[in-house]
């Protein structure tokens, strides 16, 4: 018989997550596990990337500052921690072991042709620019 772990079926909702976000031509977000990536040089336990490319196309100009800049950023964020907020609700195990502020990142991302380059990350209520 085959049961199905809280973390497995954390990261399927997460999964599923990510193909119900309608793919923009300006944002799309994936999830990555410490514990399915033993080999990747993660920096916690859970990493959310979001993916999103023509900032200037999104705040409909292309003059803006690094607050509107951070400001559309945290928007992000916001939203894809309160969905994993809500996931840990229903998960009585995770939700006494993670702790969103020390075990969860959240990678700000901008595709390219071959690669994608990190813009920033936040963990808790810090941000960390990569300039």
């Amino acid at each position: 018989m085959f049961s199905v772990t809280e973390e497995m079926w954390l990261e399927l909702r997460l999964q599923i997550r990510s193909l119900q976000i309608p793919v923009y031509s300006w944002q799309a977000v994936t999830w990555a596990f410490r514990s399915k990536m033993p080999e990747a040089d993660l920096q916690a336990d859970v990493i959310c990337r979001i993916y999103v490319a023509n900032l200037e196309q999104v705040l409909g100009t292309s003059e803006y500052s690094r607050d509107e800049e951070l400001e559309h950023y945290e928007d992000l964020v916001a939203i894809e921690k309160s969905y994993f907020e809500s996931l840990l609700e229903e998960l009585p195990e995770h939700r006494s072991r993670i702790d969103l502020d020390r075990d969860v990142i959240f990678e700000i991302l901008e595709p390219n042709e071959v690669s994608s380059r990190r813009i920033c990350y936040f963990q808790g209520d810090d941000v960390f620019w990569d300039d």
